[in-house]
C-alpha cells in the first residue's frame, strides 16, 4: 500500500507495508529516502502486553483508548471516514 499526500509546499509518497523508498517533491527538487523497516517492530508492544497479562500491577503504555485513536487516524489517512 502506497500513500501520497500533497500540500502547498510539496508532496510526500511512502509505502506502509512494503520496503519502498520515501519520495519527496518540493520546489527545491525531488528527493528519495531509503529507510528500512526495523526488525521486529512490534516486539516491545507484544512483550508489554504479555507482562501486563502475567502481572496486573504492570500497565501497558497503550490503552484501548489510544488504540481506537490510532485506528481513527489510519481511517482518516486512508479516506475511510
Amino acid at each position: 500500500m502506497t500513500l501520497q499526500f500533497m500540500a502547498a509546499l510539496g508532496t510526500i509518497r511512502f509505502s506502509v507495508f512494503d520496503e519502498q523508498p520515501i519520495q519527496l517533491k518540493t520546489e527545491k527538487g525531488d528527493e528519495t529516502l531509503n529507510i528500512l523497516h526495523p526488525e521486529n517492530v512490534q516486539l516491545h508492544h507484544v512483550e508489554q502486553m504479555r507482562d501486563q497479562l502475567l502481572n496486573p500491577l504492570k500497565t501497558h503504555p497503550s490503552s484501548g483508548q489510544t488504540g481506537a485513536h490510532t485506528s481513527w487516524i489510519m481511517d482518516k489517512i486512508l479516506g475511510n471516514i
